[in-house]
């Protein structure tokens, strides 16, 4: 989500909007990993992301060095990496977006 926004941890946490994105996107990552043999609780997991966003709040997330660098992103191995485990073309929606238009933006830089 920061490489599409270009907001640091501090402007991710600042964004309820934001922070409902990646709550959906979270949600879909812990069915795959499900799939993949690891059990996560969602509510465990939100409560360390949130804490670490936080106590990371002026970081700038690698995707978006990469994105403001215009550097190849870790489209394939960060949502990509989730989009293995759906059953089909109409599960994972958020992280099926989001890979989408960050892929899109590679391509668009000859990646």
């Amino acid at each position: 989500t920061a490489a599409l926004t270009g907001f640091n941890n501090a402007g991710l946490m600042n964004s309820p909007l934001i922070m409902d994105l990646m709550g959906c996107i979270g949600r879909e990552a812990i069915i795959a990993a499900e799939r993949s043999g690891v059990k996560i609780d969602f509510e465990d997991f939100w409560e360390v992301f949130i804490r670490n966003i936080s106590q990371t709040a002026l970081n700038i997330p690698s995707m978006l060095q990469d994105n403001r660098a215009g550097r190849r992103m870790e489209v394939d191995t960060i949502p990509g990496g989730v989009l293995r485990y759906a059953r089909d073309a109409s599960e994972f929606p958020y992280t099926r977006a989001m890979y989408a238009i960050l892929k899109a933006i590679d391509s668009e830089r000859g990646y």
